[in-house]
């Protein structure tokens, strides 16, 4: 399960990266964009290879660098995740502004 959720990151963190919407990469894959979500939450322990062979492809991403879970470009990416979900944007602000003290 855990090989999942590592797939499941990777697809949001590839698809974000790219500035794509859910529903995008959804339909360039020919899946539901319904399904994409509960994939990317990691909510479809079963996917089939052939589906993702179709994210995959529908991302413009080799499977080395699909597989690659460790690089630094994921860290940023991790970082860019977690303040997407920041939902208050006084909160966001105040994490911004002592970014920028900092820098």
């Amino acid at each position: 399960m855990i090989f999942g959720l590592e797939i499941a990151k990777r697809i949001r963190e590839l698809r974000i990266q790219q500035n794509i919407t859910q529903e995008a990469l959804a339909n360039k894959a020919g899946i539901d964009s319904s399904f994409l979500g509960r994939i990317e939450r990691g909510q479809n322990p079963n996917l089939q290879v052939d589906t993702l062979d179709k994210i995959i492809t529908s991302l413009n991403v080799d499977y080395i660098t699909f597989f690659s879970f460790n690089s630094s470009e994921n860290e940023k990416v991790k970082l860019m995740n977690k303040l997407s979900l920041v939902a208050n944007e006084d909160e966001l602000l105040i994490i911004f502004n002592n970014i920028e003290s900092v820098i």
